[in-house]
């Protein structure tokens, strides 16, 4: 096999299916990667389904890594941003715990191989040699009409593994697309079980939806399927009108998020959701849904300063410009603008400030610290916290803007 990593991610999977063809084995692209391709989106990422067996593939090229040998998954290294998960067709035995077959047989054919997975939009599969599409659960019809439904009978499917549920809503909030309505009622039926999966995927599916195109449909979704008070259990207590307002800034995520990364917009999303709540019980649900230190610091920062920003008055120049003269000003800016819409009045007073401060930033702050207070024969003590405030302040509002005249200002307020 050429040894010279593939220039694409497609290249890569066209060489790692014609290995597997020139062994005598069949090769199909699968799934997702097909799925975006049919919408006229680039695939992230090639998944290839065989008849070859884990130990078969792993023989066939010098470097893989049996990422799931049980699952009959084998993940084939070409090079660098350029690995492939190489599956064995599989059916799937029981589902012991809601989650994950306790054991698989390996399959001789294909269509056994997509009749055990989740969703028909994912059933997909794609010969690499000609693009030619093989459809053996209806997807591409679901995909035409856009449509979520499982494969086969959904209330199968979702007793077998309950995060689908969860999945099918995040697709939908992906793609726009509604849920079938055989497979909206099973999740219906089924949405109380979702507490048997764990937080941490329950978590990974929700930060899916934010991250979406469509994160208010996803929300809206899972307060329809009843799947919201078992995927957020903070949000229970939330009464219809409650329910609707952090719809509608969800709804406004994606375009209150344009300047921030994929994990701000994660942040700003989980902050929407527990907007309304206490520090304390904001605090507890974020260490319940395993949220790391870094996104429960940049959350407490949001809600911290979630009166502010919906108050904002002249009067609060200072603590409003202390805000956004900083490195969370566009953070903070997304999340006003998702909860309060861009037409608020709020939201343009945070304009003018940043604009403001972008035509003539402040100087660096703190302008003057403890040590230059006691170079002017002050003493330490409490007061020095106080007089630096007072300092910060008039910097804020621009009174003050060197050192000299802040040290002019500091032996003013002791006279």
């Amino acid at each position: 096999m050429n040894r010279t990593p593939p220039p694409s991610l497609r290249e890569g999977a066209d060489r790692v299916a014609q290995v597997l063809r020139d062994a005598g084995f069949v090769a199909y692209f699968a799934g997702g990667c097909v799925r975006d391709k049919l919408l006229g989106l680039t695939p992230k990422d090639y998944d290839i389904t065989t008849d070859a067996r884990p130990e078969q593939v792993a023989k066939l090229f010098r470097r893989t890594i049996m990422v799931g040998a049980a699952f009959g998954v084998v993940k084939v290294v070409l090079g660098k941003g350029r690995d492939y998960e190489v599956a064995t067709f599989r059916s799937d035995g029981e589902y012991a715990d809601g989650r994950r077959p306790t054991d698989v047989q390996y399959a001789t054919t294909a269509q056994e191989d997509v009749e055990r997975r989740d969703l028909t939009i994912n059933g997909l599969l794609m010969d690499p040699a000609d693009d030619s599409i093989i459809d053996l659960v209806q997807g591409r019809a679901d995909l035409e009409a856009g449509l979520i439904r499982a494969v086969g009978d959904p209330q199968v499917r979702f007793s077998e593994d309950r995060l689908r549920m969860l999945r099918a809503v995040r697709f939908a909030a992906r793609f726009g697309f509604e849920i079938e309505a055989d497979t909206q009622a099973a999740i219906v039926d089924n949405a109380a079980h979702l507490a048997d999966v764990s937080v941490e995927r329950i978590s990974q599916e929700l930060e899916g939806i934010f991250k979406s195109d469509r994160p208010g449909l996803g929300y809206a979704l899972l307060v329809q399927t009843g799947l919201l008070g078992p995927a957020m259990p903070f949000s229970r207590s939330r009464d219809e009108p409650g329910l609707e307002r952090v719809q509608a800034a969800l709804t406004r995520l994606g375009e209150a998020c344009a300047e921030l990364s994929t994990e701000q917009r994660i942040m700003v999303g989980w902050a929407l959701v527990l907007e309304g709540a206490t520090p304390a019980e904001a605090d507890a649900a974020m260490r319940d849904m395993k949220l790391s230190r870094e996104q429960i610091r940049g959350v407490k920062g949001l809600l911290g300063a979630q009166q502010t920003l919906t108050h904002m008055m002249p009067e609060h120049g200072a603590e409003v410009v202390r805000l956004f003269d900083g490195p969370d000003a566009s953070l903070l800016s997304a999340f006003q603008g998702a909860l309060l819409g861009s037409e608020h009045e709020a939201v343009h007073s945070a304009q003018r400030v940043r604009a403001a401060l972008k035509a003539s930033p402040l100087p660096t702050r703190p302008i003057i610290t403890g040590a230059d207070l006691k170079s002017i024969g002050l003493r330490p003590g409490r007061h020095f916290k106080d007089l630096l405030d007072a300092v910060d302040v008039e910097v804020l509002e621009r009174r003050v803007l060197d050192k000299a005249s802040a040290l002019a200002f500091v032996q003013e307020q002791l006279r």
